[in-house]
């Protein structure tokens, strides 16, 4: 394992823009919400900071003629770059620890496409970029780079700027021996490394390809660094896309996800990653802010937070009053059923929380809020065993508090009825489908009455 203490990056950031109903389609994929509502980028950025993330990167990924056209870029090209990297210095001003900013540096040719590489071209615009997110950002972070020359090419803009410089390129997917490991260019990862030692980068990553190839990667370059991580950090923020093949763009591949990639899942690449020398990690398409509060929760230390499954009725309406909770690190919505029972499945919001922010018996007095604990299978106009009050409970402590909190409730008179609220150990979670996560929020709906 790399002695280096590890460094937390966010995830991606189109993904969520999408997940969270913001603009986006084609061709200007993420830089869409930049120039039709930038709030919601500032909203992705705090829930990767509130998620655990140490490193939070601009949106600034998109902006390039290949997606916004050269005509607008040529307009608005310095302008929105530094929007993007203002949006993200604001929510890392707003942390209550450090967090830095990554100014983004894309390839300006397009993701995965080495063969398409200008480097005459690639120039100004990438200069138009360090130009609008220079006064914001901590860290350079050249990323999905597909070739050697595009790292030169950042090097030669960045001339004389002394922040930190971090080099991440892509992988061919589907080489999963260390002798096999490549850029997509057909480069090696070896003489990845010897270029990064060159141009004197902080650090050398692999992202935007499968979790499944950056092991080879990380072992190859390790290799070449004689197994001394000190010389150079080594990171890795994979993506959840299936193989993108040689005839294909990435961009073919944005709407598929692979089902096998959650959090727990992801987690566990990540402790492999670190294992092999990783002291930066983080995600990649696909991967949002559930997964990086699972890596901030089992990996970067010392991060408190725990976990609460509560049922209230309509899920839709209570995951929406509990995100606006401060200490709320992140939501998902789905079903619960109590150990060693059989059922019925409930509807359910589940919680992660900084306990040092809101306590577990300060969440329940919010829960209570959200429904009628007086009212067994009915929640508003939503009746039936699904729609049961119930706290399902991780730990004896929890249950312990859930179980003063019911009697505190009856004991304060302020309910007519006796309270029915279920306290029970959650057995099994089953995670509802997209469509149903954060589902107000994305459709732009009141929070329902519930």
């Amino acid at each position: 394992m790399s002695s280096e203490s590890l460094i937390l990056l966010d995830g991606g950031m189109g993904r969520e823009l999408k997940r969270s109903g913001a603009p986006f389609r084609q061709p200007e994929w993420s830089a869409l919400a930049l120039l039709e509502a930038p709030e919601h980028v500032g909203r992705v950025h705090r829930a990767f900071v509130a998620a655990g993330a140490q490193v939070i990167t601009s949106n600034s990924y998109a902006l390039v003629p290949f997606h916004i056209g050269e005509e607008r870029f040529r307009e608005r090209g310095r302008e929105l770059a530094d929007l993007a990297g203002r949006l993200a210095r604001e929510a890392a001003d707003e942390a209550a620890s450090g967090v830095r900013v990554a100014g983004s540096l894309p390839p300006v040719s397009g993701s995965y496409r080495p063969d398409l590489v200008d480097i005459e071209r690639t120039l100004p615009v990438l200069a138009e970029l360090v130009a609008g997110l220079s006064p914001h950002v901590d860290i350079w972070l050249a990323e999905t780079l597909s070739a050697l020359a595009e790292a030169r090419a950042v090097r030669t803009v960045l001339a004389g700027d002394e922040r930190p410089l971090w080099l991440s390129f892509t992988l061919v997917d589907g080489n999963t021996t260390p002798a096999a490991a490549q850029l997509r260019s057909g480069e090696s990862v070896t003489a990845a490394v010897e270029l990064a030692l060159e141009l004197g980068a902080e650090a050398l990553l692999f992202n935007c390809s499968q979790p499944e190839s950056m092991g080879a990667a990380l072992d190859e370059a390790l290799r070449a660094l004689n197994d001394d991580p000190a010389r150079l950090r080594l990171g890795v923020y994979a993506n959840a896309f299936p193989v993108v093949t040689e005839e294909a763009q990435a961009n073919d591949t944005l709407l598929d996800i692979r089902a096998d990639l959650g959090p727990e899942a992801y987690l566990g690449w990540a402790r492999r990653w670190r294992e092999q020398g990783a002291s930066i990690v983080g995600g990649c398409c696909g991967i949002g802010p559930e997964h990086i509060v699972e890596l901030a929760r089992h990996l970067a230390a010392p991060v408190a937070i725990e976990r609460a499954t509560l049922g209230a009725g309509c899920f839709w309406g209570a995951e929406a009053r509990l995100r606006e909770l401060e200490g709320v690190l992140d939501t998902r919505v789905g079903y619960a059923l109590e150990a060693e029972s059989e059922g019925p499945e409930i509807e359910v919001v589940q919680v992660d929380f900084d306990p040092t922010r809101i306590g577990y018996p300060a969440l329940l007095e919010h829960f209570w809020t959200l429904h009628d604990p007086t009212s067994r299978d009915r929640q508003g106009e939503h009746s039936g065993a699904k729609y049961r009050s119930a706290i399902f409970t991780h730990s004896a402590e929890h249950a312990a508090l859930a179980g003063e909190a019911v009697h505190l409730l009856e004991a304060s008179g302020r309910l007519a009825r006796p309270v029915v609220t279920r306290v029970l150990p959650l057995g099994r979670f089953t995670l509802a489908g997209e469509e149903h996560q954060r589902y107000l929020e994305k459709h732009g709906l009141p929070a329902c009455q519930l």
